[in-house]
């Protein structure tokens, strides 16, 4: 997939879920986990395309400090649905050089 798939996928994502995902960075919130398949449902997608542009998604810097333990995650209409886990915060941290 090309970037300018990425870009349009994700610009897709935007238009048909506003509430859920955010062209500008400053607006990202974290996602449910397993938005993925929701999306899957909702639209006809190849689900490798949309996994990797999912995953530049919230590989934004922007997006990963916005994952605080206790922070709301959202659905796709914006709804809470979860909160970060330490677990998932840790999950985050880069891992020592052995």
């Amino acid at each position: 997939m090309t970037t300018t798939a990425v870009e349009s996928t994700i610009d897709l994502l935007c238009e048909r879920f506003p509430k859920a995902f955010a062209r500008f960075e400053q607006r990202r919130q974290p996602l449910k986990i397993g938005i993925h398949r929701d999306v899957l449902a909702a639209l006809e997608v190849p689900e490798k395309g949309l996994a990797r542009a999912l995953r530049i998604y919230v590989s934004n810097r922007v997006y990963r400090d916005r994952l605080r333990v206790g922070a709301t995650r959202i659905d796709l209409n914006g709804n809470p649905a979860g909160v970060v886990t330490p677990d998932q915060v840790a999950h985050l941290q880069p891992r020592a050089k052995r």
